[in-house]
């Protein structure tokens, strides 16, 4: 299918979506956005263009002598005085100019000679280079004070790039590929001696001739994958970096983009700007499971002899897995605008959650409704914030999971329900929780997509709740730092609704 026949279908549905939103019931609605931000996403508009790309048919090449006719061409204009004969003389005669030429004829010329057995059954006779002695020489021009990008390790007393930093100047011009035995630098050897390469390259000289031992690696293309970072990363504090300058620092939540992952180790990333555009060029940053690693490997001085056999508290297993399944990068999407439905407050003073969660009601009655909560308090019958149900069937409720949350006061059991919450969210309105920050993951998919408030107070810290900043702040769509419990009403709100009116970037999970 053409390219525009295919994004003037993906227009059409769009359009007929925007007729169906209009005049249906929240349920359907519902269906209508999810597929509105399906057919809008990024990654599916390129997988059409890739489609697209792959479903071409090949050109034939028109002919496989450019090289000859360049050469009449010269022979004919040559004489002629014109300044725009002189230009064209230029341009023809330049080494890039002819090296294309060359290099096309060579592919065509190979393409003619295949299409002569296509149809035989025999294929054409192969010859295999011998590529053991073939050296070539490599002309890289490097500008002042402009790192080249490239790394090298010596393997068996041989200088070899073990590494080509994406949009840098080697990957730029695209002369070197990783595996390449570097034997010369201007001349002089460099077997066993990556200091004299080192210096060479420090040299504020222009440019400079490498003679290398090709590997024939193909060069890896540049990836199209967005991460969330899940914790904080200083690079120049990292012992372990293969170099301090190339390493990229971020802090949890920056978006980057991931070009080159190739590596067990050290995956290439760059920053994301707000516009969803990569900046810059690539750095090095930890992969994940070399973070992982590193983080779950104690120190010496951490280190504690216990007992060989420990008893483990089945009622901590929720702690348990927080704190042992780290998730350091999440693959996310940027999606078009539209509203969060579930707004979560948390804090690690519980009482300003609940009491900012209120306000908000208060403040914005026609914007935000808190669900109910069930009960087996009968005390609470005619407060109409509580369902009243029997302590029994509460429990089996809890059993079969269908408590976000529950507790147990003065042999009452109080929980909310997660039905409670879809009946809010049926309604025009944003269904208004404050929880607490271990229980988020419960929310954190696709039927709720929570948009998450931390707020910040004034307690003196503790290692409790500096703990849970640390574990759960990936989670945190925005901070807060309290001041009044109606300031800090006001200031979420206004946060929600400038929201809900910009591109957002959402875990890749949620989406598909």
């Amino acid at each position: 299918m053409p390219q525009e026949n295919t994004q003037a279908s993906i227009q059409a549905v769009l359009e007929n979506l925007r007729k169906l939103d209009d005049g249906q019931n929240n349920e359907v609605k519902n269906d209508v956005l999810f597929l509105k931000l399906l057919m809008d996403c990024p990654v599916v508009q390129s997988l059409a263009r890739a489609h697209d790309t792959l479903d071409n048919k090949m050109v034939n090449p028109e002919q496989n002598n450019s090289c000859e006719i360049v050469t009449q061409i010269l022979h004919d204009i040559h004489g002629i005085k014109s300044n725009a004969i002189a230009e064209l003389t230029g341009i023809l005669q330049q080494a890039h100019f002819s090296g294309v030429l060359q290099a096309h004829d060579k592919i065509a010329e190979q393409r003619s000679i295949n299409q002569k057995y296509v149809n035989q059954f025999s294929s054409p006779p192969i010859k295999i280079p011998n590529y053991k002695n073939a050296v070539r020489m490599v002309g890289l021009s490097k500008p002042r004070n402009e790192p080249l990008g490239m790394m090298v390790a010596v393997v068996n007393h041989e200088v070899v790039v073990t590494r080509i930093i994406h949009g840098a100047l080697v990957h730029k011009q695209g002369l070197l590929s990783v595996g390449d035995i570097i034997k010369e630098v201007n001349g002089k050897p460099v077997k066993g001696k990556p200091e004299v390469l080192k210096e060479f390259l420090n040299k504020p000289t222009p440019s400079f001739i490498l003679k290398v031992v090709p590997s024939y690696n193909k060069p890896t293309d540049e990836m199209i994958m967005f991460v969330q970072c899940n914790y904080d990363y200083d690079a120049t504090a990292d012992m372990d970096i293969p170099s301090r300058d190339a390493g990229l620092s971020f802090k949890k939540r920056d978006i980057l983009q991931i070009v080159d992952c190739s590596d067990k180790q050290w995956w290439q990333a760059r920053f994301v700007d707000k516009s969803g555009e990569p900046k810059g060029r690539a750095r090095l940053i930890p992969s994940p499971q070399f973070e992982e690693r590193r983080s779950i490997k104690p120190s010496r001085s951490e280190q504690v002899i216990k007992p060989v056999c420990e008893m483990y508290k089945f009622s901590q297993n929720t702690k348990f897995d927080d704190e042992h399944t780290p998730v350091m990068y999440e693959e996310v999407c940027r999606m078009p605008e539209f509203p969060r439905k579930v707004i979560v407050v948390v804090s690690e003073d519980k009482s300003v959650a609940s009491q900012v969660k209120w306000k908000m009601t208060e403040l914005f009655k026609d914007v935000y409704k808190i669900p109910v909560t069930h009960s087996s308090n009968e005390s609470l019958q005619n407060d109409r914030h509580y369902v009243v149900c029997k302590k029994e069937k509460m429990m089996v409720g809890i059993r079969s999971n269908e408590y976000l949350e529950h507790a147990e006061k003065d042999a009452h059991i109080h929980g909310l329900k997660y039905g409670s919450i879809r009946d809010v969210m049926k309604s025009k309105k944003f269904c208004l929780l404050n929880m607490a920050s271990q229980n988020l993951k419960f929310i954190m998919n696709s039927e709720f997509m929570p948009f998450v408030v931390h707020i910040e107070t004034h307690l003196p810290s503790s290692e409790n709740s500096d703990t849970e900043i640390q574990t759960y702040a990936h989670m945190y769509n925005l901070t807060v730092a309290f001041s009044t419990v109606e300031e800090s009403s006001r200031v979420i709100h206004e946060s929600v609704q400038t929201e809900k009116s910009n591109p957002q970037w959402l875990p890749l999970s949620w989406v598909y």
